[in-house]
């Protein structure tokens, strides 16, 4: 191996460290074969699957999201064989299927490489579960490059997608995805559920906010043994047994709850005994529990409430892809690769959430004090010198040959990201925002759902 590029990934720790865990947990073989598993109509011949992920990661982690200049950079190199209508067509025509099952299966790959000691603790009789969190993300800012949306006014929405999150790990272990962005999150939950539980076994905790609790999700999320926890939806009808006493309490904030055991009914999915736990908040709106947990003194009222604030996780984790990541500027325009840049941007959450576990546990801090967002600057910054100092292709046999010299890759891991610590990667101390929340204003906030838009397009057409 050439010395100069020995000593420049010496010198850059962090990026030899990131590039080896992709190596290790996910090499080329696993891609393709993850796309030909799932590839439906399509097909590899110049451009394969791993080199079209290895492009998009590569635009989304040193072009701040801009697939132009990631394509001007490896122009004429093995990594793109072809030119760039090319590559864009193929980016355009990924299936859906595929872009589920390319972050459903890489989080199993990842897994293993996740410190044992976990990023959140759940409650204490809640401990045994495997709690899984999920909600509904939307892709927002999708360029107007299609000829049927380029006159469409608004902003134009890429797709929606239900988003499955481990609170443990802090790893989103699936996804299901629809192109229409207009479409109701509930109607992916038959989706999302078994391709999590193919892969991760129970028993289960499912948490999730009000739109999900009503009583058809109360059985999905119930099947196959599992529980659940889920704010209740105002048209719900829940009935107070009224032999059972009513427990009462008040939590940590000195706010009083009722606990309370009855039947969850609905004139199609028939009734189901559940308890009910309400945390009265003065002038807000109350939060009402609804669990299949029945007993109160093995899984406490305060525990359950406790959890269902850890939610709001879930929601910060959203917004970290969309900007650590750059998932607010689309490389593609179509609803497919758009969803694609979705679950690659997940996954990259993914694997850096393991180099900040790794970092965290050579340091004996919590994965919480540690910035994501100063990380992925310093693994950006050591990114896009590695690439402007050496060639491409050079620097890719660099670091296969070196990733084959390594005997044990987790204690080089360790070794490399503890010499390379620094305290700017301390996360800063939350600060108080006495500003009054913006206003919205009128006529800006229009969107509209470009598969809506093109499936118009397309109608017209057939006429």
């Amino acid at each position: 191996m050439n010395t100069d590029i020995h000593t420049l990934l010496s010198k850059t720790p962090l990026a030899e460290a990131v590039w080896l865990l992709w190596h290790k947990a996910l090499p080329d073989e696993t891609l393709n074969a993850c796309f030909t598993a799932h590839r439906q109509r399509g097909y590899q011949r110049a451009l394969s699957f791993a080199q079209l992920v290895r492009l998009t990661s590569d635009a989304l982690s040193q072009h701040n999201g801009s697939g132009r200049q990631t394509l001007l950079q490896h122009a004429g190199t093995d990594l793109l064989p072809v030119s760039e209508p090319a590559f864009y067509g193929k980016l355009r025509r990924l299936p859906i299927t595929l872009s589920e099952a390319f972050l459903a299966d890489g989080v199993t790959h990842l897994r293993p490489w996740l410190p044992a000691r976990p990023t959140v603790e759940p409650p204490a009789s809640l401990r045994a579960f495997r709690i899984l969190l999920f909600d509904g993300k939307t892709f927002k800012h999708a360029a107007k490059r299609l000829k049927p949306v380029r006159t469409r006014a608004g902003r134009g929405l890429g797709g929606r997608a239900l988003v499955a999150m481990e609170l443990t790990t802090g790893l989103l272990v699936g996804m299901a995805a629809d192109p229409d962005a207009h479409i109701n999150e509930a109607k992916l939950v038959p989706r999302l559920l078994p391709l999590v539980r193919q892969r991760l076994a129970g028993p289960r905790l499912w948490v999730a906010d009000r739109q999900f609790g009503d009583m058809a999700q109360v059985r999905r999320c119930t099947a196959e043994g599992d529980h659940c926890v889920l704010r209740l939806h105002k048209k719900s009808r829940f009935v107070p047994d009224p032999t059972q006493p009513v427990r009462r309490g008040v939590d940590a904030k000195g706010r009083a709850w009722t606990d309370e055991v009855g039947t969850l009914k609905s004139s199609r999915h028939g009734a189901l005994r559940m308890r009910r736990i309400t945390l009265h908040r003065g002038s807000l709106p109350a939060i009402v529990l609804v669990t299949d947990l029945l007993d109160a003194d093995a899984y406490p009222a305060t525990d359950l409430l406790d959890l269902y604030k850890q939610r709001w996780g879930i929601e910060q984790v959203f917004q970290q892809v969309s900007e650590v990541f750059h998932l607010r500027r689309l490389i593609g325009s179509s609803p497919q690769a758009i969803i694609f840049q979705g679950a690659l941007c997940m996954m990259l959450y993914n694997l850096l959430l393991i180099v900040r576990a790794l970092v965290a546990d050579t340091q004996e801090r919590a994965v919480a004090t540690i910035s994501s967002y100063t990380l992925c600057y310093d693994l950006r910054r050591a990114l896009i010198t590695l690439h402007f100092l050496v060639p491409p292709d050079e620097l890719l046999a660099a670091l296969r040959h070196r990733a084959a010299t390594i005997t044990d890759v987790a204690g080089h891991l360790r070794a490399i990201l503890k010499q390379a610590w620094t305290d700017r990667w301390l996360k800063s101390r939350p600060k108080k925002c006495h500003r009054s929340p913006a206003k919205h204003q009128r006529g800006t906030g229009g969107h509209f759902s470009i598969h809506r838009v093109l499936l118009e397009s397309q109608r017209a057409k057939d006429v």
